[in-house]
């Protein structure tokens, strides 16, 4: 039948029906019928659950719905590990932007636990004299009720482009990449969940986005806590941003910056993700324009944040991570001294280490960073492990700064010659060798060399041939020339300076200490105060007597034992107070009231001594003289500490004149251990007013309680008034 039908119409007559009948359906179309459901319908925003992936919008005609825009989701190169729960989007978010919309912005929005501030940064964003934006908000697993808040915006906003998205818990970095691979803008914000813009910042910066502008930034306004202007006085260069980060994270950019740098690295441990990212951005040259008004407001929250806490135990080890992301643009001699830094990093950082790499177990620096600790506690092999898996993952790895990266590839090297493995050495060693040069890989690189010619085995690369005239032929490139060199180095004035600010403090400290000598002169009442049987207000100080009934446990608690008295002890029975760590993890100390009741303000003289024994990590607040400060109005400073070294094998002592401009109540005073592993000894701690101490002492001695009495001869090289010494900040037997 069909073939009947085909032979009695003409084939042109076929095609012209055809071609007829598709532009009548076109045309239909075009006209489109809306009836007054379908309106209404546009009023709800559309709603979708995504589990896994990303939903593309579907390309559609011009005349009645939006047009495919790309996202940035191929260009960020860091893993998704933490899966999205939750994916909604108001239907207004697939519609164009206007044709004349030549910068588009997209606003990224991570939120954690954040509902009481997260409409009031939305609201910043609603208020914009600019209009071609997108809101992405993405929800970190919040415990309160972030979610409902971000939701009720979506509802009540369906008219603006606004996608909303709820996650597992990955942090910052984890948020915000997670949120840029829905972006479509040109340009994007990275604004955090309880700060603010000002009405004019996308307009301006859409202004400057024409003259060529990558990114925009104006004067900030830190408010809440803090009040206070900033405008970034310092200004963008290279050699700046690798001292220290310069922008906050809302600063606007070009997403084409983005696409270069793949997105925010989620290993960081304390935060910096923000000076993370724009190291990395400094490789691009990007054109900097500022703003010279107040564009951004950022918030400053009361009490504790992970910010403060990392400057309070972490940031040196924190900066120390930020660079060896960056090979490239820091010196192998300050990259050495940071991968010391890391390997004794403090308790707390292990911890987040631990917890990051079960989170991320995919990115390479958490291994690298695990496996410099462990290097550094001489756990060569699960060092190994560690080092071997940063290398795998590094070999895989599409980031620009990774396939340059010689320094896992170095230290592998190094961990397999502490073990006897020459030949694996000499491999990675090669490897490392590629990817980058320093004196040490090439000394590293001939050690390994000369171990392996008496077995006949030889590398495949180049052979190191021609040795360096600064080398020690005995210790290869370690001596005093090799030091000299190093010290010329960008990474050796930066450390000298640091010793040097160092030593300005000190000096500082001393001068401080001598003007309050001269306002403490005329307050001197002695007759009164000799009357009293010591100065010290610590009991049990010197740990003699039962040490339970006067200190208390703190964490895992402490020993009294006997060991041989330092000189000049007042300890009669040779005891002192033990400290022990099993490992890094864990904390222990030892903890006494102080009670002052200062009708005044008055200084007071802080001072014990301390002996290190078989301990791991570097000077800080864990292992110190820890003292919590409340005053006499019920105000608090927490966090005073004298720190010891636990590299020093002998007796150290330190001490501090303590003066604040209120009255003092009482003193939490700790021998604390914390972040460490090994053995800390105490003896001998003191608490003084410093109007007891100077009635005690005569001309040039300085106030040392022992068995022999309170005060001594004054130490050489310091200047002895009123029992304190003004020279020296430390002394030791």
């Amino acid at each position: 039948m069909l073939k009947k039908v085909r032979s009695k119409v003409p084939a042109w007559l076929m095609c012209v029906a055809l071609v007829q009948l598709a532009l009548t359906g076109w045309f239909i179309k075009s006209l489109g019928t809306v009836d007054k459901d379908s309106i209404e319908d546009l009023s709800q925003p559309e709603v979708k659950i995504i589990v896994h992936g990303i939903e593309t919008p579907q390309s559609y005609g011009k005349d009645d719905s939006p047009t495919f825009v790309t996202t940035l989701e191929e260009y960020i190169k860091f893993p998704l590990e933490r899966g999205i729960l939750e994916n909604k989007e108001s239907l207004e978010w697939l519609k164009p932007y206007p044709e004349n919309a030549k910068v588009v912005f997209s606003i990224v929005i991570a939120a954690y636990n954040q509902a009481d501030f997260l409409q009031e940064t939305l609201n910043s964003i609603l208020a914009q004299s600019y209009a071609q934006w997108e809101v992405i908000i993405v929800d970190d697993g919040s415990t309160d009720t972030t979610w409902e808040v971000a939701q009720r915006f979506l509802m009540e906003h369906s008219d603006k482009r606004v996608r909303i998205m709820r996650k597992e818990n990955g942090g910052l970095s984890d948020s915000r990449n997670f949120g840029m691979r829905y972006a479509r803008g040109n340009w994007l914000c990275m604004l955090d969940s309880d700060d603010l813009l000002g009405k004019d910042y996308l307009l301006k910066t859409s202004e400057l986005a024409a003259l060529g502008a990558d990114i925009v930034v104006g004067c900030m306004e830190n408010f809440d806590a803090v009040s206070s202007t900033w405008c970034f006085p310092e200004g963008w260069s290279v050699v700046g941003v690798s001292h220290w980060n310069k922008f906050h994270a809302s600063v606007l950019m070009s997403s084409h910056l983005v696409k270069s740098i793949g997105g925010y690295d989620q290993s960081l441990l304390w935060g910096l993700e923000d000076w993370n990212f724009w190291l990395s951005v400094s490789r691009h040259r990007p054109r900097v324009m500022h703003i010279p008004e107040i564009t951004f407001y950022y918030r400053h929250h009361k009490g504790t944040s992970m910010r403060k806490e990392m400057f309070r135990v972490a940031l040196e080890e924190s900066k120390a991570m930020v660079r060896t992301n960056h090979p490239d643009l820091y010196e192998p001699h300050q990259l050495a001294l940071d991968h010391h830094t890391i390997g004794h990093m403090t308790a707390q950082s292990l911890e987040r280490l631990d917890k990051k790499l079960a989170a991320f177990p995919s990115l390479v620096r958490p291994h690298f960073w695990k496996g410099l600790y462990l290097k550094a506690q001489q756990k060569y092999k699960e060092a190994l492990e560690e080092f071997l898996k940063a290398v795998q993952l590094l070999d895989k790895s599409e980031l620009p700064e990774e396939v340059i990266d010689w320094q896992p590839h170095y230290q592998l090297a190094l961990t397999h010659e502490l073990l006897g493995e020459y030949v694996e050495a000499l491999k990675a060693i090669d490897t490392a060798f590629l990817r980058g040069y320093s004196d040490e890989i090439l000394a590293c690189k001939y050690r390994l060399q000369k171990h392996l010619e008496a077995e006949g085995f030889q590398s495949q690369m180049l052979q190191v041939t021609s040795l360096p005239s600064y080398w020690d032929s005995l210790h290869i490139n370690r001596n005093a020339e090799v030091d000299k060199i190093k010290k010329g180095t960008l990474a050796g004035k930066l450390n000298d300076y640091a010793e040097m600010q160092s030593s300005q403090k000190a000096i500082h400290e001393t001068y401080l200490a001598a003007k309050t000598m001269l306002k403490l002169a005329p307050k001197t009442k002695c007759a009164e105060r000799v009357r009293m049987r010591s100065a010290n207000a610590v009991k049990n100080g010197h740990f003699e007597e039962d040490a339970a009934s006067t200190w208390f446990s703190f964490e895992s608690g402490y020993t009294i034992k006997s060991i041989p008295p330092r000189t000049g002890t007042v300890s009669l029975s040779g005891k002192s107070l033990f400290l022990e760590n099993a490992d890094a993890s864990k904390s222990s100390g030892a903890v006494q009231l102080v009670r002052l009741h200062q009708k005044e303000a008055s200084p007071v003289l802080i001072m014990g001594w301390s002996k290190a024994i078989n301990m791991s990590g570097s000077k800080d607040s864990g292992y110190s003289l820890y003292i919590d400060i409340t005053f006499i109005d019920g105000t608090h400073e927490w966090s005073f500490a004298l720190p010891f070294d636990p590299k020093r094998p002998d007796w150290q002592l330190q001490y501090a004149m303590l003066e604040r401009p209120k009255p003092i109540h009482e003193l939490q005073v700790y021998c604390m251990l914390r972040g460490h592993e090994g053995t800390a000894v105490f003896d001998d701690v003191v608490v003084a007013p410093m109007l007891d101490v100077a009635c005690r002492c005569g001309d040039e001695e300085v106030y040392r309680p022992s068995k022999d009495g309170e005060c001594e001869a004054c130490p050489g090289g310091s200047m002895c008034v009123f029992g304190f010494p003004l020279h020296d900040s430390a002394d030791n037997v």
